[in-house]
């Protein structure tokens, strides 16, 4: 080997290091594990920021082997996370923040010492006390209107009021919001929106002229457009965003409904965002640093890659974050900072971001598409596609998009020794790892046209 190409050879070689460890780096760098002091959050169910008393409230489902022993409600300070006293028994779905304490709501029958903590409880700060004789079914959602707290949800009554789904807390007594008898699962979330009231879940009235929505005039309830038109399906939830309302859930245009899981309403009719969300459902909707961030159970938007979690910004869709395994089923922000938390335990093969986490990428995003159908991508690993990673024997990659007419397939260890090279006509390979010792690995493929594409993989026996 001439001098030059031993210069070549190690210019080479720095640089499949450097593009190794910028991949680790990055990938690590773009969400923190929340997991400190011994606790996991298992499946978070609602998170909320208190701004009053700067603190990160997250409601998650109980389990014993998560390490938590907060019984299914915790507060974050930034830095570790306390006990709301000894907790409720039961599953938090519900949070706000009314007159200087944290009102929770779910289902549940004790928060506490609390007495009468049925399904709806509050904590000031120190203690847990309870709302009246509580309400008798589960609580979903809260909104703050006129001073007055309103709850919804799947229940019929407090004590002897009768209240069907909403009930409003005023002068520490419960009352009827009105007379209407809502059919179906229950009402899940509520918005302002032009100064009136939106609800939204899965119910209608006894005519069927609601169905999944409606708005309170401040003297009945109306229809929004022509609602959702198969009762069947729901609304999960809803977010005033760029002055219109977006809507999220589980719907779609095959079954008449105006668009593909997220729409959104301007007060006279609905709008599609591009094509919607291609699969799957909405959960989550949340806005920050002038973004709309949609969470939920889905692997496409619009067309391009999305691992659960994608943002609109009015005009395109953008998916970010990488290879989430699971389900998100709450976005929020705390200290300028966006959280997400979910049913997921690994995010780009580490265990250690798992349920709840906090985005510190920056400004990163994978694919963006916008109005025009002109995609966007950001990172050429969307190119290379690799089945079973992590893996102990062997690994399946293909390369779509490529010119595959002469392309080279390399694996790299952490100090870049080439431990595997092959050339291939063909836009997949088998590659067998089961000689390679466990650890992490660089899997590169250059292709004749000189895109050069790269991918982490685990090496697990």
């Amino acid at each position: 080997m001439n001098i030059y190409r031993k210069r070549v050879f190690k210019i080479c070689n720095l640089f499949i290091v450097l593009i190794f460890c910028f991949n680790v780096i990055s990938i690590a760098q773009n969400w923190q594990s929340l997991n400190a002091n011994n606790h996991r959050l298992y499946q978070a169910h609602f998170i909320f920021d208190d701004t009053i008393n700067n603190k990160l409230f997250v409601g998650y489902s109980y389990n014993i082997q998560s390490g938590s022993s907060f019984n299914s409600i915790a507060q974050w300070n930034g830095l570790y996370w306390d006990s709301l006293g000894s907790g409720i028994n039961g599953i938090p779905y519900g949070i706000c923040g009314f007159n200087g304490d944290i009102i929770v709501g779910g289902s549940f029958s004790s928060a506490g010492n609390a007495l009468n903590a049925k399904n709806i409880a509050a904590w000031n700060g120190n203690s847990w006390y309870s709302l009246g004789d509580g309400l008798n079914g589960v609580v979903s959602s809260f909104i703050i209107d006129n001073n007055k707290l309103i709850a919804f949800g799947q229940f019929d009554s407090s004590a002897y009021l009768h209240t069907c789904k909403i009930a409003v807390w005023d002068n520490n007594q419960w009352n009827a919001f009105d007379t209407t008898k809502w059919i179906g699962s229950g009402i899940y979330s509520a918005q302002i929106f032009n100064g009136e009231l939106y609800i939204c879940g899965n119910f209608r009235n006894s005519n069927n002229t609601i169905i999944n929505i409606a708005k309170w005039n401040g003297i009945t309830w109306q229809s929004v457009g022509n609602g959702l038109m198969n009762n069947s399906w729901w609304i999960s939830e809803m977010a005033v965003y760029k002055n219109e309302l977006y809507i999220g859930g589980y719907f779609n245009k095959q079954m008449g409904t105006p668009g593909n899981y997220i729409v959104k309403w301007d007060g006279a009719g609905f709008t599609e965002l591009l094509s919607g969300i291609d699969n799957g459902q909405v959960f989550s909707l949340h806005i920050f640093e002038d973004k709309l961030y949609v969470g939920g159970q889905f692997t496409s938007v619009s067309g391009i890659e999305a691992n659960f979690i994608a943002y609109w910004d009015g005009s395109q869709w953008c998916s970010f974050g990488g290879d989430i395994n699971g389900g998100i089923g709450v976005i929020n922000s705390y200290n300028n900072s966006l959280y997400i938390g979910g049913g997921f335990n690994q995010i780009n093969g580490d265990t250690s971001l798992s349920f709840i986490v906090k985005w510190i990428g920056g400004n990163h995003v994978d694919t963006c598409i916008n109005l025009n159908n002109e995609i966007n991508e950001n990172r050429r690993q969307n190119q290379l596609q690799i089945l079973l990673n992590p893996a102990s024997d062997k690994i399946y990659i293909s390369f779509n998009e490529l010119n595959a007419k002469n392309t080279t397939v390399s694996v790299y260890d952490l100090l870049g020794k080439q431990v595997f090279s092959k050339h291939t006509t063909k836009n997949q390979m088998t590659v067998d790892i089961s000689g390679l010792s466990n650890g992490l690995y660089l899997i590169t493929v250059l292709s004749e046209d000189k895109f050069f594409h790269s991918r982490k993989i685990i090496v697990k026996h």
